[in-house]
């Protein structure tokens, strides 16, 4: 029997990377990536349609995923979607992603019978009766930390490593990041055809049970954090933060959420933003500034109102157009997307608001852990 608890957590994470859809300003971004030869490329993968929605297929391209409609595109498994983003990693390009796929594939249905099984021999705790779905999320946390060993990842945070990022390396190692750890519910969720979507604030990323329905109408809406089950002396425990709960921990300022950059329940375009984000991480952590800036601008054109993005941006055009910008402009850009709150030039040498490293974003994810608070067991 699963114990399923609903656990809230005293302070949550903003840890790595993770966010942005211009729509049909592809062409341009395909030629910043592979040149000329872009125009060609969109145009002949734009021809074949639908035909390119097949969930296990490994051959495609991160144009071929940006040129799909919403439908064709809202169709796709979010773990494929991940690793054709991931491919473009040197370290990544030979990815067998019908392997990850197919691995997934057996876990989800793995969950689904410990799930179906545990309902039709009653072993079911008080989270049952008061929301079956929270209690089958709750479970699908519980029986990957369990019976898989997912849980965060025991080593320091490194965007240069892509393992931590893109969700091979939850398969392979069976440890994580909020940014990898998502992408493995969201793709559970997928196969076991739960309305889950991707949520972003600031650097961190969660799972979010969304059926689209308004709440007072009797939709369903609850968030999922990833990155606390398995959790040493918390065995057998998931989390469920509320909004608010984010907004707080995360200092989430309102226009991030009145955006609609934050806090919301994300498209599958969207989605392909983030996990593009995360290669411009890659870039970024490795000097390569005119692949970040790309990426970036691939990012931001399928999730166009992310603001981390456009910080993102702005960090790398910093380093990448010189040639444009005078030298008080310059040093102005990476304020700004440090978190200065203004351009006037009289403030040029105010000092921005903080950023987290990723080594604080790992040291306060691991000690909120600790310190979160668990309601006692299902009888």
């Amino acid at each position: 029997m699963h114990r399923v608890v609903h656990k809230p957590v005293a302070q949550l994470r903003s840890e790595m990377r993770p966010r942005d859809r211009v729509a049909r300003v592809v062409s341009y971004v395909a030629m910043l990536l592979v040149g000329a030869a872009g125009s060609a490329l969109v145009a002949r993968h734009r021809s074949l349609g639908a035909s390119v929605t097949g969930a296990h297929d490994h051959e495609f391209t991160v144009v071929q995923l940006m040129i799909m409609s919403d439908s064709e595109l809202a169709k796709m498994d979010p773990l494929v979607m991940n690793l054709v983003v991931a491919r473009g990693i040197p370290e990544c390009a030979d990815l067998d992603v019908a392997r990850y796929a197919s691995t997934v594939d057996g876990w989800a249905r793995s969950i689904r019978d410990v799930n179906a099984r545990d309902e039709r021999s009653r072993r079911l705790g008080a989270l049952y009766y008061q929301d079956k779905d929270l209690w089958r999320a709750g479970g699908m946390a519980v029986e990957l930390a369990r019976t898989y060993g997912i849980t965060y990842t025991g080593e320091r945070l490194d965007l240069t490593k892509p393992e931590q990022s893109f969700v091979h390396g939850v398969v392979d190692q069976r440890t994580g990041t909020c940014a990898s750890m998502p992408v493995l519910y969201l793709a559970i969720g997928h196969r076991l055809d739960w309305p889950l979507h991707a949520v972003v604030s600031r650097d961190h990323m969660w799972v979010r049970w969304d059926d689209g329905g308004p709440v007072a109408e009797g939709g369903k809406r609850f968030n999922l954090e990833a990155t606390t089950a398995g959790m040493a002396g918390h065995e057998g425990e998931f989390c469920s933060n509320t909004d608010e709960d984010y907004a707080k921990e995360l200092n989430t300022p309102p226009v991030a959420i009145s955006s609609g950059s934050d806090m919301a329940s994300l498209t599958a375009r969207e989605t392909l933003g983030v996990y593009i984000q995360g290669r411009a991480g890659y870039w970024a952590a490795k000097g390569d500034w005119a692949r970040a800036e790309a990426d970036a601008l691939l990012a931001l054109s399928c999730f166009p109102k992310n603001r981390d993005l456009r910080i993102g941006l702005l960090q790398a055009m910093a380093h990448t157009n010189p040639q444009y910008f005078s030298r008080l402009e310059l040093d102005l850009l990476p304020a700004v997307a440090g978190g200065a709150s203004s351009l006037n030039p009289g403030r040029a040498s105010s000092k921005p608001l903080p950023r987290l490293s990723p080594d604080d974003l790992d040291r306060i994810n691991r000690a909120n852990s600790l310190r979160a608070v668990t309601m006692p067991p299902d009888p």
